[in-house]
């Protein structure tokens, strides 16, 4: 199948085979992958993707007729999903629990982990039980000497089961992570929700200085990314640091509800003000 798409890539693209497959392999031996009739090497294929100006993450896409892979589908359901709300979790469990029925994947099985977690700190606010579950990923990641991307996605997740010592330590091992790829991958967007964690985490230990000096730090990349829904909670959090510290903080409250709701955030929104409800005294 793959050769055969590959066949279809290059004659649109107009290119010929020699052109393609260089020195990598004989022409004969190409033609048969390009009928579906031999695999190649992976290295092969990796210069073939590169002639080709396609990397593998796209070729697998048209290859699931212009779709992700299942697996692919519930990461991207997960870590994209508009707002952490109960009826969006369940959903992903309930795909995550039939996907599991049948295949055996780590990531997939943190992701479920993660989702169970997220439901009991949504129905009790039981940090402790929240924590079972997401100590089960902390268990495979401790044991690494780096962090890929997938890790700090899933570090990013279960920051609240730390304490704050050891998640300033574990910030600076996945900034230094974040900073390898940044070449690669954007991953500021990582990088904003890390420090808002933060703050809510050093909110919750009533330090609202530091979770303002922590809020601070992300201001400017906020408006550059254009990361709005994360703009949004930035502005109530930052607003409800300064009531705790004697400032003015209702006008910039309402603004970040008020871009909430503009951007359609609603769940996010119902979130923010029970946050404003706490803080907001």
């Amino acid at each position: 199948m793959l050769g055969k798409n590959i066949k279809e890539i290059r004659m649109n693209k107009g290119l010929s085979q020699e052109y393609v497959i260089e020195s990598l392999m004989t022409q004969s031996a190409y033609s048969k992958f390009e009928l579906g009739k031999s695999e190649i090497r992976a290295s092969v294929l990796i210069n073939i993707l590169s002639k080709l100006d396609m990397s593998l993450e796209e070729l697998l896409y048209i290859t699931n007729d212009y779709k992700f892979m299942a697996k692919e589908e519930l990461v991207r359901s997960f870590f994209e999903i508009p707002s952490i709300g109960l009826t969006n979790l369940e959903k992903i469990l309930n795909k995550v629990e039939l996907y599991l029925n049948s295949h055996s994947d780590d990531t997939i099985q943190n992701i479920y982990y993660l989702c169970k977690s997220y439901i009991i700190l949504i129905k009790t606010n039981d940090f402790e039980q929240a924590s079972l579950f997401a100590s089960k990923i902390w268990k495979k990641l401790s044991k690494r000497n780096q962090f890929y991307v997938i890790d700090l996605y899933f570090l990013n997740a279960i920051l609240f089961m730390f304490p704050l010592d050891v998640i300033f330590n574990l910030r600076d091992l996945m900034e230094k992570s974040i900073a390898q790829y940044n070449g690669l991958f954007k991953l500021q967007k990582i990088q904003i929700n890390i420090n808002l964690n933060i703050a809510l985490l050093l909110m919750e230990k009533h330090r609202f200085e530091e979770a303002l000096n922590e809020l601070e730090t992300i201001r400017d990349v906020l408006k550059e990314e254009k990361a709005y829904e994360q703009l949004g909670i930035y502005y109530i959090r930052k607003a409800l640091c300064l009531n705790k510290l004697n400032q003015e903080w209702i006008p910039l409250a309402e603004k970040g509800k008020l871009l909430l709701s503009a951007i359609e955030e609603f769940d996010l929104l119902k979130r923010a003000e029970q946050e404003i409800e706490r803080w907001g005294n």
